[in-house]
């Protein structure tokens, strides 16, 4: 009994020369740093004697004994920081501190966009990308928008890109993310392709005469029925495709022939030329149109903003209406008979061109690329 009265007296004793022990801690900095960041954390005691520390970061024992410790190995994700209070040794706990959580960001790293790199004019595609959180834009809203989602809508090729057979292409897709520590950007080449449409040029030419064909691909290949009347230049022993430059070799009726396939499909059409000799025309020479097609002449196609309207005088007038790949009216213009109406575009795109004259109506496509 006189022992145990005896220890009890000593522990009360040590209590009241070296006080009440607490211990807190502090970081250097926030709660939230970046990987690889240096935060020291520092101790503060309520005490009069002299202690021992022991640093637990997740509950590993880090660090010396000191009343500070400083790292940059924190890890990503969360990371529990707190410390014992011990006695000189070590050997024994005399009070432990509160805990930090700290949250610890990495620079973001974004995987690879994924899908199809090319879409046609008026369609949509959706891309992909496994890292979540981050923000889609393009690099030209003018040929092709993205939605929050990652759909890409194709509105018209991109100036100067080059782009897979069938035009366009040249437009950036990008997708990033930021955060306190930075910000990551993965980048997606992408094509705007141009469906193939209905050919343009005039219905008739003067004998060894060239005129400019056009379709809104702006590529295929073009031949003739009888290249003895007419002929496209370049083919087989020129290095060179057939070019929609039709050369009139001699009078007569000649059929052209314009066969695409590009990313948007397979396209073939054609047109009936008229041969004249022009420096002996009469009469018999004379083309006759005998439809509003025929009358109709659209110059150049494609073009880069200004394009020229045609009617030939077998229409005293008639009414010019272009809508937008998806129906708005954009331009309503009136014709003469015998004259011609230049026409200005404000945006790129494929345009319909529709003619109106009595009870005859004629629609093509008029490729603007700016």
């Amino acid at each position: 009994m006189k022992l145990r009265i005896l220890i009890a007296f000593v522990v009360l004793f040590v209590a009241g020369r070296s006080g009440v022990q607490t211990i807190s801690i502090a970081a250097s900095t926030s709660d939230t740093v970046c990987y690889r960041t240096s935060v020291t954390f520092t101790a503060t005691v309520v005490g009069t004697a002299t202690y021992g520390y022991s640093w637990k970061v997740n509950g590993v024992p880090v660090g010396t004994s000191s009343a500070t410790y400083t790292t940059r190995a924190l890890r990503t994700g969360k990371d529990t920081v707190f410390c014992f209070l011990t006695n000189v040794a070590g050997d024994t706990i005399l009070a432990r501190s509160d805990t930090i959580l700290m949250t610890v960001d990495s620079l973001p790293v974004i995987r690879p966009i994924t899908g199809l790199d090319s879409v046609c004019i008026g369609d949509s595609l959706l891309l992909h990308e496994s890292t979540t959180g981050g923000v889609w834009s393009s690099s030209n809203t003018l040929s092709a928008t993205v939605s929050a989602l990652g759909e890409v809508y194709g509105i018209a090729p991109a100036a100067g890109g080059g782009g897979p057979f069938g035009g366009g292409g040249g437009v950036r897709i990008d997708y990033s993310m930021a955060n306190s520590c930075g910000a990551d950007t993965v980048r997606f080449r992408f094509n705007v392709n141009i469906p193939a449409g209905p050919i343009t040029g005039p219905g008739s030419i003067c004998m060894t005469d060239t005129i400019l064909f056009a379709d809104t691909a702006g590529r295929g290949i073009w031949t003739t029925s009888d290249t003895t009347i007419a002929n496209f230049l370049g083919g087989p022993g020129t290095g060179l495709p057939p070019l929609p430059v039709l050369k009139a070799n001699t009078a007569g009726t000649v059929t052209v022939y314009f066969n695409a396939a590009n990313a948007c499909g397979i396209y073939s059409d054609s047109a009936t030329i008229i041969v004249i000799n022009c420096d002996t025309t009469t009469a018999a020479h004379i083309p006759v149109i005998t439809s509003l097609a025929e009358a109709v002449n659209i110059f150049p196609n494609p073009n880069t903003g200004t394009f020229t309207v045609s009617l030939s005088g077998k229409y005293a007038i008639a009414n010019c209406t272009i809508t937008n790949i998806v129906g708005e009216k954009v331009k309503e213009v009136a014709l003469t008979g015998g004259s011609q109406a230049e026409i200005s575009m404000d945006g790129a795109g494929i345009y319909l061109v529709s003619i109106t004259a009595g009870n005859e109506k004629y629609t093509t496509k008029v490729l603007v690329i700016q």
